[in-house]
């Protein structure tokens, strides 16, 4: 079965998208790093609330949430580092330490 959309599997297809934008005018990370209290940002992703690895589901109504900034950037930079260390540790896989030069900088 072939969708309509060209987004990844774990993302929002392009309505439920625009709806979550609607809905959410605010970024609701509810608090992160950047600033003390809920963020005043304008809601620029539509994020999964339980990503879909871990156990979440694509229903933009109670799953879906409108953050601030990019993967990178602002309050969804934030919650997907997070997330990406909890998969790393679920399929058992560390980083190496900051300090490890790449081997062709040696």
């Amino acid at each position: 079965m072939s969708t309509s959309w060209s987004g990844t599997r774990t993302s929002f297809p392009p309505a439920d998208r625009a709806r979550i934008l609607r809905r959410d005018k605010t970024c609701r990370c509810g608090g992160c790093p950047d600033h003390d209290g809920p963020c005043d940002q304008p809601a620029t992703i539509a994020d999964h609330i339980t990503p879909v690895a871990e156990g979440g589901t694509h229903d933009w109504r109670t799953n879906g949430q409108g953050l601030c900034g990019t993967s990178t950037t602002g309050c969804h930079g934030h919650k997907t580092r997070a997330e990406q260390a909890r998969g790393r540790i679920r399929k058992g896989k560390r980083r190496p330490p900051d300090t490890t030069k790449h081997p062709g900088l040696r």
